[in-house]
C-alpha cells in the first residue's frame, strides 16, 4: 500500500530527526520522496537521503531508529551506507 509506506517513511524520518537532538541542523534531510522507479515489483518504493560531513552522528542516528523501529506487516525497509546508485 504506497500511502502506508509514505506514513512509515515519514514516521522513520521523523525519528532521525528525534535521534539527530540538537545537531539536527548538520544534517540535510531530503525526502521522503518515491524513488525514481517508484514501483517495482508490485511494491512501491520511497527513498529518505541523510548527507552530512559527521559520518559518525549519521550511523549513530540511523542505527538507533533502526534498532529501535518494529517491523511493520508489508513493509520492508533498508539502510544503504553510501550508495552508489539511487534507483
Amino acid at each position: 500500500d504506497e500511502a502506508a509506506t509514505l506514513a512509515f517513511a515519514r514516521e522513520l524520518v521523523n525519528r532521525c530527526k528525534e535521534a539527530l537532538g540538537e545537531r539536527q541542523q548538520e544534517v540535510r534531510i531530503l525526502g521522503p520522496a518515491p524513488a525514481p522507479i517508484a514501483k517495482l515489483r508490485d511494491r512501491y518504493r520511497i527513498h529518505a537521503l541523510l548527507m552530512g560531513i559527521d559520518g559518525d552522528l549519521l550511523r549513530t542516528a540511523v542505527g538507533k531508529v533502526y534498532h529501535d523501529s518494529k517491523p511493520v506487516e508489508g513493509i520492508q525497509w533498508v539502510v544503504d551506507v553510501d550508495p552508489l546508485s539511487l534507483l
